[in-house]
Protein backbone atom coordinates (compact mmCIF):
# COMPACT_ATOMS: atom_id res chain seq x y z
CA UNK A 1 0.00 0.00 0.00
CA UNK A 2 1.26 3.20 -0.89
CA UNK A 3 2.07 5.42 1.82
CA UNK A 4 2.56 8.87 0.02
CA UNK A 5 -0.84 9.87 0.92
CA UNK A 6 -0.15 12.60 3.26
CA UNK A 7 2.48 14.36 0.84
CA UNK A 8 -0.38 17.06 -0.53
CA UNK A 9 0.57 15.80 -4.05
CA UNK A 10 -2.77 14.86 -5.76
CA UNK A 11 -0.83 12.30 -7.36
CA UNK A 12 -0.79 10.58 -4.21
CA UNK A 13 -4.19 10.82 -3.40
CA UNK A 14 -5.88 7.14 -2.83
CA UNK A 15 -9.25 7.41 -3.78
CA UNK A 16 -10.88 4.45 -3.22
CA UNK A 17 -9.61 5.06 0.63
CA UNK A 18 -10.70 8.49 0.86
CA UNK A 19 -14.18 7.88 -0.63
CA UNK A 20 -14.50 5.05 2.24
CA UNK A 21 -13.19 7.37 4.84
CA UNK A 22 -15.89 9.78 3.77
CA UNK A 23 -18.60 7.15 4.09
CA UNK A 24 -17.35 6.25 7.09
CA UNK A 25 -17.31 9.05 8.84
CA UNK A 26 -20.65 10.35 7.88
CA UNK A 27 -21.81 7.06 8.97
CA UNK A 28 -20.58 8.00 12.80
CA UNK A 29 -21.57 11.54 12.52
CA UNK A 30 -25.12 10.52 11.32
CA UNK A 31 -25.13 7.66 14.11
CA UNK A 32 -24.12 9.79 17.30
CA UNK A 33 -21.04 7.47 17.40
CA UNK A 34 -19.88 9.57 20.41
CA UNK A 35 -16.06 8.83 22.38
CA UNK A 36 -14.17 8.33 19.30
CA UNK A 37 -11.29 10.85 18.38
CA UNK A 38 -12.53 11.22 14.84
CA UNK A 39 -9.63 12.67 13.65
CA UNK A 40 -7.13 9.36 14.99
CA UNK A 41 -9.80 7.04 12.87
CA UNK A 42 -10.25 8.83 10.03
CA UNK A 43 -6.47 10.46 10.00
CA UNK A 44 -5.74 10.03 6.02
CA UNK A 45 -8.93 12.04 5.58
CA UNK A 46 -7.83 14.81 7.92
CA UNK A 47 -4.34 15.00 6.77
CA UNK A 48 -5.45 14.89 3.12
CA UNK A 49 -8.27 17.09 3.19
CA UNK A 50 -8.87 18.78 6.89
CA UNK A 51 -11.52 20.87 4.73
CA UNK A 52 -13.76 17.88 3.80
CA UNK A 53 -12.87 16.51 7.20
CA UNK A 54 -14.49 19.58 8.49
CA UNK A 55 -17.28 19.66 6.53
CA UNK A 56 -18.24 16.45 7.19
CA UNK A 57 -18.35 17.60 10.81
CA UNK A 58 -20.00 20.64 10.19
CA UNK A 59 -22.78 19.16 7.90
CA UNK A 60 -23.20 15.80 7.93
CA UNK A 61 -25.30 15.88 11.47
CA UNK A 62 -27.77 18.45 9.80
CA UNK A 63 -31.43 17.07 9.67
CA UNK A 64 -31.20 18.51 6.32
CA UNK A 65 -27.69 17.41 5.24
CA UNK A 66 -28.23 16.57 1.20
CA UNK A 67 -26.30 13.29 1.23
CA UNK A 68 -27.00 12.78 -2.79
CA UNK A 69 -26.26 16.05 -3.53
CA UNK A 70 -23.02 16.06 -1.37
CA UNK A 71 -21.93 12.42 -2.71
CA UNK A 72 -22.42 13.98 -6.68
CA UNK A 73 -20.15 16.52 -5.28
CA UNK A 74 -17.83 14.97 -3.95
CA UNK A 75 -17.92 12.11 -6.97
CA UNK A 76 -17.46 14.86 -9.48
CA UNK A 77 -14.27 15.63 -7.28
CA UNK A 78 -12.70 12.47 -6.74
CA UNK A 79 -13.77 11.42 -10.30
CA UNK A 80 -11.14 14.83 -11.56
CA UNK A 81 -8.32 13.50 -9.36
CA UNK A 82 -8.10 9.90 -10.55
CA UNK A 83 -8.04 11.64 -14.12
CA UNK A 84 -5.45 13.85 -13.43
CA UNK A 85 -3.28 10.68 -11.99
CA UNK A 86 -4.15 8.64 -15.09
CA UNK A 87 -2.93 11.77 -17.13
CA UNK A 88 -6.40 12.14 -18.67
CA UNK A 89 -6.63 15.83 -17.56
CA UNK A 90 -4.46 18.22 -16.39
CA UNK A 91 -4.76 19.92 -12.94
CA UNK A 92 -6.07 23.17 -14.24
CA UNK A 93 -8.50 22.31 -16.42
CA UNK A 94 -10.13 19.72 -13.70
CA UNK A 95 -10.07 22.83 -11.32
CA UNK A 96 -11.57 25.01 -13.83
CA UNK A 97 -14.39 21.80 -14.17
CA UNK A 98 -14.54 21.69 -10.75
CA UNK A 99 -15.00 25.58 -10.60
CA UNK A 100 -17.66 25.86 -12.80
CA UNK A 101 -19.78 23.09 -11.27
CA UNK A 102 -19.92 24.75 -7.79
CA UNK A 103 -19.94 28.19 -9.42
CA UNK A 104 -23.43 27.22 -11.20
CA UNK A 105 -24.66 26.12 -7.89
CA UNK A 106 -23.46 28.53 -5.43
CA UNK A 107 -23.66 31.70 -7.82
CA UNK A 108 -26.81 33.16 -8.98
CA UNK A 109 -25.32 34.78 -12.09
CA UNK A 110 -23.67 31.54 -13.35
CA UNK A 111 -26.92 29.07 -13.02
CA UNK A 112 -27.86 27.90 -16.18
Amino acid sequence: MNQNWGTGNIKDTQVELIKSQVNNFISDIQNNVIGVNFQEKYNILYKTSKSLFDLIIKDASKTNFNRALFDEKLDKMLYYIEKIQQSGVTQDLASQKVGEMLASEYIPQCKK
